[in-house]
């Protein structure tokens, strides 16, 4: 890093001088038809380089790639102590790459976080822990016997699995009775057959744990009847409607819903 010098007068008090801090020299031994690299630091926008050789010899000096940073055996940072990879000199952060080398502070150092910091789970995230090594955070989902039993506050919901929530509508759909019935909207709905005016059977794409679930009907259009719901199997059930005086009645839209434990 730069650091300011301290200039004084020489002893006659007239020209400025200033000694070169020892942070701040670079050096390097040569030898006879070897070349030898010298790295400076990146923030050396200017510095002198001084040469001694013997008489009659010859140097040549290049200058060529990217100046590297300062390593950590730089005088700047004897005696500094560490601090989770980080050092601080004269107030700015310095830090350690993968290679050894330091990096000064300021943009130089981008991405940099202290290993003592902490990343810590909460909710039904799981995982975490300080930044000493890769973290992972988890969240378990849902499987089919936590909808079942509905306790669990550990876990979370995805939609695959929302359907076997006791809660959960298993089926649904409006019914538009005709000759040859139609579903207007459906879901889990497979097959709807016109047994006679008035009597359909609808097939499920869903298999029930036991003939025990639940089977909702409504007129859509105003109508008043009386629904009768029979021959009831895991996947399948007969609906019936009257009119309020014991008549079978057609052509009427109804919708239909269904809940109960899936098997």
């Amino acid at each position: 890093m730069t650091r300011p010098y301290s200039f004084i007068r020489d002893i006659n008090g007239y020209n400025g001088c200033a000694l070169i801090p020892s942070d701040q020299i670079w050096s390097a031994n040569l030898a006879a038809a070897t070349a030898t690299p010298l790295l400076v630091p990146s923030d050396a926008a200017q510095y002198v380089a001084y040469i001694n050789i013997e008489p009659a010899k010859e140097v040549w000096v290049a200058t060529v790639g990217t100046a590297a940073f300062k390593t950590v055996s730089n005088n700047a940072l004897a005696g500094v102590a560490s601090t989770s990879g980080a050092f601080v000199v004269n107030n700015i952060v310095v830090a350690a790459d993968t290679s050894g080398s330091i990096k000064d502070g300021g943009a130089a150092i981008s991405g940099f976080v202290l290993s003592t910091r902490t990343l810590t789970a909460a909710g039904l995230v799981t995982g975490g822990g300080d930044l000493s090594a890769n973290r992972t955070f988890t969240v378990t989902a849902a499987v089919k016997t936590d909808q079942q039993t509905a306790t669990s506050n550990t876990v979370a919901v995805t939609p695959g699995v929302q359907i076997f929530h006791p809660s959960a509508i298993k089926a649904y759909g409006t019914l538009n009775q005709t000759a040859t019935p139609t579903w207007a909207d459906q879901f889990n709905f497979t097959t709807i057959v016109r047994n006679s005016a008035g009597s359909y059977t609808v097939t499920m794409a869903v298999t029930f744990a036991n003939a025990n679930y639940q089977v909702v009907a409504c007129p859509q259009d105003g109508s008043e009847v009386v629904w009768a719901i029979d021959q009831k199997t895991t996947t399948s059930f007969r609906i019936r409607q009257w009119t309020l005086v014991g008549i079978l009645l057609a052509d009427v839209q109804m919708g239909i819903h269904v809940t109960g434990l899936l098997a």
